[in-house]
This record gives C-alpha cells, structure tokens and sequence, in this order.
C-alpha cells in the first residue's frame, strides 16, 4: 500500500473493490485509455498507465501526488478553474497544447467528471483524449475550405482519417467563421442529429462540408428537432466576442426523430485563424453508452449495497501480495468503525477488535485456509469500536490464486451472528431444562405410585384388620392428593403460559388463607418433626383476591420451606401491615440458596441442587406459580439467602382491599329444601374402571347409578332412564360430550336435568365449549368426593346462582 501522509491510496496494479471493477482495470492498464481518479484533496488515487506515460510520470510515483504537480504549473493554471468546479460537483472540459514527454506538442481533450454520492462530492475521473490528429484534419479541412485549388490527396487522406476518428469517438465538430460567414458540419454531427450524410443539399457536394449563413435555418431546425439543452448558435455568438468558452453539463433528452433517449456534452471555443481573423468550434459528443454504462454500475453498486444491508452481510478483500484490506459499508457497520473514504482498513484496526482469546486461532484458521488455496468458514468474537458490545461474527472466505498458483486476493464476507447464536444456547437451554423436567415428572409421578401399589397389596392380605384398612387408605389418599397437586399445578402452568388464567376476585380475610395454606402444609412438617409458627396481626386483614388461589401461593412456599428444611427444623409464616400493603414473610432454617441462583429460582423447572434433594420431589414450577399468582394480584414476591445452609426468606407484597369495595359475596349453600333420599345419577365415560368405581361409590351413598360408554349410548340411556343428575365425560368415542350434552338439550324432558361436565380438559376455551353445550357444571377430574356430594344436593336453578364452575 502506498501512503501519502497517513492516507492510504490504491496503486494502480491492484484490483478496486469488485470483481467488475478488477476486469475493468485489465482493460485500462492494458489499453489506450486515458484516466485518473482524484480525491477532494487532488490526490491521484488511481490512473491508467496510459495516463501516466501522457504525462511522463511513472505509474507508481503517480499515485498520491497532487495534481498540480502531475500536470505541471502551467497547464494547472490553465485548468484550475475547471478542476475546482469539478469539485464542486460540475462537469468541465478543457481542451489544451500540452508538450508531451516526447518533446513533441500534442492536442489533449481533458474531461473532468464528478464522482457524487449521496450528494457529496467524493472527487473527480480525469479523462484525456488525444485529439492532435482530429485538429489537424479540421485544420487541413478548414485551408481547403478557403482555397479550394490547393492540392487535395493529402487534404482527402486527413478528411477520411477525421471522418473515421469522429465516428469511432462518437465526436462530432461544427466550425463557424464570422467574416465571410462560413459554417462547416462534420458528417458524425450529422449522424448525431439524425440527419443522413448520403443526402446533403448541393452545396456539401460542392464545397465539402461548407456551408454558407443561408443554410443555418435549415440546421437549426435539425437541432431544435433533437437537442433541447440550449443553442450553440447562440452561444457561439457569446464565445466568439468574449473569448469565453463554454462547456455544457451532461444531459440527456428524448430523440424525437428516434423515439429514443440520448446523452451528450458539447464545448464552444473561439480559435484564432490563419488570417488572424476569429472563428468559433464546437464538439458534439454522444455519450449515452458510456452513460448507460455508467448507470448500470451504479445501479449495480446500489443493488449490492442495498443486498449487504438488508441481509447484514459485510464484504471484505485482503490483497495477498500487497497485504491492503478493503471493506464495504457493511463491514464498518458491523465492526462499529467509522468508514474511510477508500474502504481502506490496516490489518491492525481489524484485528484489535477480534477478543484476545480469538485471535490466534482466527489467524492459523486463515493462514490455513491461504495455504490450501481454498475456502473455510469459521466463527470468533470481536468488540465494536464505537459501543464496546460483544459480538459474534460468521466468517466465510475464499482464495483467489493465479495460474501459478501464487495467492492474489482472499474475498470473504462476514455476519454478525449474535442474536441467532443467543437464541440457539435459550433453545438448548430450553431443551435441556425440559428433558430435566420430564425426568422429574415421571420421577414424581411414580413416587406416590409406589405407595398406592404397596397399600393396595396391604389391603388385600388385611383380613379386616381395620388398623392396617386404615392406614392404607390414608396413605393411598395422600399420595393421590400429591398426584393431584402435581397435575393441577402443570395445568397452571399452562394456562399462565397461554395467559389465560383468570382470578375470581371477591374481599377475603388474610387469616382464611392462612389457614388454607397451612392445612396443605400441616401433615408434612409433622411427618418430617419440623415446627411450624404462625404470626398473625391481631386485627383481620382484608385483601381483594381469589382466595383459593391466593392460599396456593402461600402454600407453595410453605411446602418449598418444608421441602429444603431438614428433619428438626423450623419454619415461620409472618403476617405484618404496612400502610396500604400487607407483607407476609415465610422463613425456614433449610438448605438456603446459593447466590448464583437466587435470581433464579423463579424461573420454571429450576430446582436447587437437584441431585441433591432428588427425593424432596417437586417439579420446579411451583416458585414460578407463585410468583406470577401474586403478580395478577397487583403484588410482588422476593427471595433472600445468606447462602447454603443458611436457610432462606421469600417475602410476599400485597395490596390491602378498599373499604369501599363492599362485604364478600354470600357464599353458596346447598338447597335450602331437604334433598331427596337418592338421585338417578347417569354415569357416561369410556374409561370402564373410571365409570364403574365412580358409580360404585355413589351408590353406597344410596344413589340409584347406570353406566355409559359413548355419546350415543348416553344420549339413548338418557331419554329410557331419565336421571336426575348426569356426569358425563367430554371425550368420548362416537359422539362427544358437546354434541351428547346438545342433543339431551334438545329434549322436553331434560328440563329438570343437571349435566356436570366431568372431564380431565379445564382451559378457558373448555369451559366455554360445555357452557354453550348445556352443561350446568364444568369440573376437572378428579373431582373432590365431597364437592360432588354438595353437587348432587342442588337444583338446577341453585347450582346456575352458584357458579360452582
């Protein structure tokens, strides 16, 4: 890389930015063609080496030299005016007798084009052309013009050498004398302007290309047909008494005689003829290949700027030979570096952004990757110069080499990849956290299974021992009521996850739920000699809640405490007022909580040292139940720890219930009238042991039972049995539940009939379902033996006031 100050500047054998732009080179180094890039400070950025030998410089020492040491005191003067216009953003031409390296005077027709982005002036392309043999051919032309009895060979042989160098160049010339008034076309400006050169009036036959000031309505007319940005009759008229010359900006119009779009740039200059006398020229230049040209690319760039930022992918180059890194728009995005104006990045800046611990792995990786020739793709870290922020970036490269097989380029892009990478570790996260929880599941769900299996064997060898009868029934129905615990409280779960669990609010006494809560916890403690203390304020607290599920917050971190307490210890729920707040505190002398974990512990399925309190049980979500209960009651939860073994603290904030809010609802009671001996209960489920067992036990409470297993068979048992009470099962095969309950509805003689829904579907949308099917009550199995008792004894009219759904 070469630098001029502590600019770096492209040399003029290495490749731009893209493979369009490396071919292109090819062609100008290779080739004839005369250009140079500057950049806003008159710095050579870039130049064809036919630029360079114009100008007697070597290409090398051409790159990052000022201007006006390239073209020389004089000739810059001459042409300040021009290049700082170009600057400016305003195309310019400048037509010059240069003394050349050779010591010979050559012609030169220099255009300078703005380079604009974004409608900031970046620099400018200087384009030269030759135009020493066109001169003189005009010259040559022009002396003929005046005596036509000279010799003509060597007049003809220049006319035909200026006609093709016009046609070639797409140039045409217009020269114009003021005295005797003499106007010369050439034939390529004829072609320019749609006019056939084949059918020129008389006076080109005569004369050449001479024409007389007669002619110029005829002309002007052919102008004014194509060409609308201004009229160089006028102007040449303005050249020719000021000595101004003019030089038209780009533009494009609309061919009428073509129906077609073109592009020029014309010039007016006054000369100064033989005689002394002055005259004007003028050089009309199609440039709508090279516009269109030049669009293309520009659309290409665009499209290509617009795919990286859109897809976020940053394009780079790495120059073997020379060692000059390039980057795109993107890659300074992506790096948080401020852009500079080549895309010209030192190797040192893009390597102190990688991580220390990246860096040499990134280097050997791509070290490898050159040695081999090939293509590898690879993953490290960086900081972002600008935010300091931690990224993670996907490199993808390849390897360019020569026929020998020697590196040239290495072309890659690079992908910020953070947030996909972020989301994959939650995912796995979240898969591993899952398959830990349905370890736990099944290992929770055999636990009481166990016990269940061992009372039910225990009962068959008890010989009416009523002492053993007893105890295997409390065992079976404590390990069925954690069964339960379980199930309900997945079902929570969800329904907190949908966001479809609602709260029954109504003004409730803070002790009631105390008493809820501990009632949960009392056989555990005392199965496990741990001392339960209770504190209560002396006053009755009233908060506005669901009260059922209020007592399940409380009574999930009672059991939690009582869960991580060993054997012996203690635990403490306190209740204290705190202006409009009531905060109750459950502390226990257990296990503690690590400090990594206490920002934790709400999460759902986490678990403290679950290898070591595997058989503790629980499934890590009651915390979590806990914590978004008592939000949706517009409090908070917190935890404290001192550590491990130092037991814990979670403390709960409540908001008191207004005085205004009014007395709690009346509670619903069983039918005032006493209930009839025995009901007619129809029992539908197509699960036999489910459907036998549950009207087993209804009739030894003196129900008269029959049993279904479908829908249809429901629906046909009904309208022959007609019971007062029917439970009936939501899945079912043949006709379901909805359907079965509808068409019971549909009957006269269902008037009288309550329909529980019994079923193990409890969502929102279940509910609703039933309730537009006809059923009175939706209750999620298993159903409390004493709720459906209370059931059993109401009218359908009362259980409809109830709400016991």
């Amino acid at each position: 890389m070469a630098v001029q100050g502590d600019r770096p500047v492209q040399t003029t054998d290495k490749a731009p930015q893209h493979a369009y732009e490396r071919a292109m080179q090819k062609v100008l180094e290779r080739g004839s063609s005369m250009l140079a890039y500057w950049d806003s400070d008159q710095r050579c950025c870039f130049a064809s080496k036919a630029y360079a030998r114009w100008f007697g410089v070597d290409p090398q020492g051409l790159i990052g030299a000022s201007i006006k040491d390239v073209l020389g005191p004089t000739l810059f003067a001459l042409d300040e005016l021009q290049i700082l216009a170009a600057l400016r953003g305003e195309e310019q031409i400048s037509q010059r007798t240069i003394l050349c390296p050779d010591g010979v005077q050559r012609q030169s027709l220099a255009h300078y084009l703005p380079d604009i982005v974004d409608g900031d002036v970046l620099g400018f392309v200087a384009q030269v052309t030759d135009v020493t043999s066109l001169k003189e051919a005009e010259t040559a032309l022009h002396a003929e013009a005046v005596d036509p009895g000279r010799p003509g060979d060597r007049l003809r042989k220049s006319e035909a050498t200026l006609r093709q160098a016009q046609r070639l160049v797409r140039i045409g010339s217009w020269h114009w004398e003021a005295s005797p008034d003499i106007s010369t076309w050439s034939e390529e400006l004829y072609r320019i302007f749609g006019r056939d050169p084949a059918r020129l009036p008389p006076a080109y036959a005569e004369h050449g290309q001479l024409y007389t000031a007669q002619s110029w309505p005829v002309l002007q007319a052919a102008v004014a047909q194509t060409l609308v940005h201004g009229d160089p009759f006028i102007l040449a008229w303005h050249t020719l008494a000021s000595g101004e010359r003019y030089v038209s900006p780009r533009f494009s119009h609309q061919r009428l005689d073509l129906a077609a779009e073109q592009a020029f740039d014309w010039e007016t200059q006054r000369v100064l003829l033989p005689d002394g006398r002055y005259g004007v020229v003028c050089y009309f230049h199609e440039i709508t290949a090279r516009q269109q040209a030049e669009r293309a690319l520009r659309e290409s760039e665009e499209h290509l700027r617009l795919a990286t930022a859109t897809t976020g992918v940053g394009i780079w180059e790495w120059d073997a030979a020379g060692g000059q890194i390039r980057w795109d728009a993107q890659m300074f995005r992506i790096f948080g570096i401020e852009p500079t104006f080549d895309g010209g990045v030192p190797a040192e800046t893009w390597v102190d952004c990688v991580v220390m611990e990246d860096r040499a792995r990134l280097d050997e990786s791509l070290q490898g990757t050159v040695r081999k020739l090939g293509a590898a793709s690879r993953e490290f870290r960086i900081r972002r110069l600008n935010d300091g922020q931690l990224r993670t970036i996907e490199s993808v490269e390849t390897v360019r080499a020569d026929a020998q097989g020697k590196v040239q380029w290495v072309v890659g892009t690079n992908l910020d990849v953070t947030a996909q990478r972020q989301m994959e570790a939650e995912l796995n996260l979240s898969a591993r956290r899952k398959d830990e929880f349905l370890a736990t599941l099944a290992h929770e769900l055999r636990n009481p299974l166990a016990p269940v299996k061992n009372s039910l064997a225990l009962m068959k060898r008890a010989n009416g021992d009523a002492g053993l009868l007893e105890q295997a029934r409390a065992t079976m129905e404590r390990q069925v009521a954690q069964m339960v615990r379980l199930i309900d409280d997945l079902v929570d779960v969800s329904r907190i996850t949908l966001d479809k669990l609602t709260l029954t609010l109504e003004r409730i006494d803070l002790a009631s739920v105390v008493h809820l809560a501990v009632e949960t916890c009392q056989p555990h403690c005392e199965r496990e000699g741990q001392a339960l203390r209770v504190v209560l304020p002396p006053q009755p607290v009233h908060l506005h809640a669901d009260q059922a599920r209020l007592a399940q917050v409380l009574g999930n971190l009672l059991n939690n405490a009582s869960k991580y307490t060993p054997a012996g210890g203690c635990i403490e729920l306190i209740a204290e007022t705190h202006g409009d707040a009531v905060v109750v505190t459950v502390r226990d002398t257990g296990i503690g909580i690590p400090a990594d974990m206490q920002s934790r512990v709400f999460d759902l399925f986490t678990q403290i040292d679950a290898s070591r309190n595997l058989s503790k049980g629980g499934l890590g979500i009651g915390l979590a139940l806990a914590k978004r209960l008592t939000e949706l009651h517009g409090g908070s939860i917190a935890v404290r720890s001192e550590g491990r073994d130092r037991g814990s603290e979670f403390v709960v904030n409540l908001p008191l219930a207004d005085e205004d809010r009014g007395l709690a609802p009346p509670e619903v009671a069983a039918d005032t009238m006493s209930a009839p001996p025995a009901r007619r209960i129809l029992v539908v489920d197509d699960n036999l042991d489910s459907a036998e067992s549950l009207a087993a036990l209804l009739g030894l409470d003196g129900h008269e039972t029959r049993m279904a297993h479908d829908g249809l068979q429901a629906v046909e048992m009904a309208a022959t049995f007609r019971p007062d009470v029917i439970l009936l099962d939501i899945g079912l095969p043949s006709l379901d539940g909805y359907e079965a309950c509808r068409r019971i509805r549909a009957q006269t003689w269902s008037e009288h009939i309550v329909i529980i829904a019994m079923t193990g579907w409890g969502q929102a949308d279940d509910r609703r379902k039933s309730s537009e099917a006809g059923f009175d009550i939706h209750c999620v199995k298993p159903v409390d033996h004493a709720v459906l008792a209370q059931l059993l004894t109401c009218s359908r009219a009362r259980i409809a006031s109830a709400r016991f759904s």
